[in-house]
């Protein structure tokens, strides 16, 4: 009988040691997910301080976030030509 408690025991322990590295896990993904967020926000920053301060060319930054941003609704937050649209035009010439 001895020997069945100490394996519940440990069992138990298991869980408990398992549920901790699940915690752990997740207060890591939490604190990666904010600081990638902190990133792209300061990188963002300097990019458009940068612009506003005439070191980078306004119509590359137009030209990089044309290229890079594909949701619709971001699309159009940044007044940027719609896909579709651009396609379109481009079959006009």
């Amino acid at each position: 009988m001895a020997t069945c408690t100490q394996l519940n025991k440990l069992i138990k322990q298991k869980s408990q040691l398992e549920e901790r590295i699940q915690l752990e896990k997740n207060k890591q993904q939490s604190r990666n997910r904010k600081n990638e967020t902190r990133r792209k926000i300061l990188v963002g920053s300097a990019v458009i301080a940068a612009v506003e301060g005439g070191n980078i060319n306004p119509g590359l930054l137009r030209s990089i976030l044309n290229e890079h941003t594909t949701r619709c609704a971001d699309r159009e937050f940044l007044n940027l030509i719609n896909v579709e649209a651009q396609a379109d035009s481009d079959g006009e010439y």
